[in-house]
């Protein structure tokens, strides 16, 4: 089972930089995956449309105006990454404009549906690609501060960038896009 403290060790282990048994703990090695542990996974996690932190939602209409823009909708707060629009007439449509200003979305697009990616903090649900890709995210931050080593930093982050190659081609495989139904010409007889 996945937990912060495990793939804080894990990170730790690329280099050799000790095991931790709390981010609580008084140990530099602790003090720092707690300073950088939550920015690695947020990013780790908008960098990519990882499927168990990929979400549906419909949203909110805001009071609020935006010039340029007929609709401004609320965005939810767990949205790390707004991934694309659209509404139940159109949820194949991959190309519908938006923009988003703080907390809000913006588009021309009545009774908007997001696909977004959720900020996810429980590591129980991190899939073992994405924890594999955060270990060595981490592992690209804390290596400088524990042991003041760029060249490290450098590896261990082209061992991230290979992860989430490897999670691409993994969802992709995985994925089936539904094709919309269209009468066939049987039908049509």
């Amino acid at each position: 089972m996945n937990s912060e403290i495990k793939i804080c060790n894990k990170a730790l282990s690329y280099f050799g930089g000790g095991q931790i048994s709390s981010l609580d703990e008084a140990s530099e090695a602790a003090r720092v995956c707690s300073l950088h542990y939550e920015d690695a996974r947020d990013e780790v996690m908008r960098n990519f449309p990882w499927p168990f932190a990929s979400k549906v939602t419909i949203l909110a209409l805001s009071t609020d105006t935006i010039p340029g823009w007929l609709y401004v909708y609320q965005l939810p707060v767990i949205c790390l990454r707004s991934r694309r629009i659209f509404n139940k007439y159109d949820y194949l449509a991959d190309d519908i404009p938006f923009d988003i200003y703080g907390d809000k979305l913006v588009a021309n697009l009545p009774e908007a549906y997001l696909e977004f990616t959720a900020k996810i903090t429980d590591p129980t649900y991190f899939d073992v690609t994405f924890s594999k890709a955060l270990s060595y995210k981490l592992a690209s931050e804390i290596v400088i501060p524990l042991l003041g080593n760029t060249t490290r930093k450098q590896e261990f982050y082209a061992q991230y960038e290979q992860t989430i190659g490897d999670a691409k081609t993994t969802v992709m495989r995985e994925r089936r896009i539904r094709q919309p139904e269209e009468s066939s010409w049987v039908e049509g007889r």
